[in-house]
This record gives structure tokens, C-alpha cells and sequence, in this order.
């Protein structure tokens, strides 16, 4: 069962409590090449609530998004 923290504040993550980098990225995302990604979430918990924005417009969600942040976090 996973237990939300709530957030304390609008830039803090509901599920590991910490607060977002100084660019707004989720601290357990890190920084994304922002040349590559416009925006992305952890999900906070829930694998299906994740997703990944390109620079390019397309979008993924979910387990997919999962991937392409663990993909990307491992290339840098």
C-alpha cells in the first residue's frame, strides 16, 4: 500500500516529500535534458500518473513514461 505524504507546499512531491529542484523538475526525476523533454512527472506513487512532454509536442504516460526517464537518466 503506498502512503501519500501531502503536499505541505505546491512544489513538494506527494509521495517522497521532497521538494522540487530549482528548474521545478521532481527531485526523484532530477534534471531531464531540457533539450529533449519540455516537461515530465514521477507519478508521485502511481506509475499510471507519470508522464513525459518532448520539446517536440509528443507525449508519453504511465509505465511508458516510467521508461523513458529511467532511458534518459541512465544516458546522462
Amino acid at each position: 500500500m503506498i502512503k501519500l505524504t501531502g503536499r505541505l507546499t505546491p512544489d513538494q512531491c506527494e509521495f517522497c516529500g521532497k521538494n522540487t529542484n530549482k528548474f521545478g523538475d521532481d527531485s526523484c526525476i532530477g534534471r531531464l535534458d531540457p533539450e529533449i523533454v519540455a516537461s515530465a512527472c514521477c507519478g508521485h506513487g502511481f506509475d499510471i500518473l507519470a508522464n513525459v512532454e518532448f520539446q517536440n509536442g509528443y507525449t508519453v504516460s504511465g509505465e511508458a513514461a516510467i521508461n523513458v526517464i529511467n532511458e534518459i537518466k541512465g544516458a546522462s
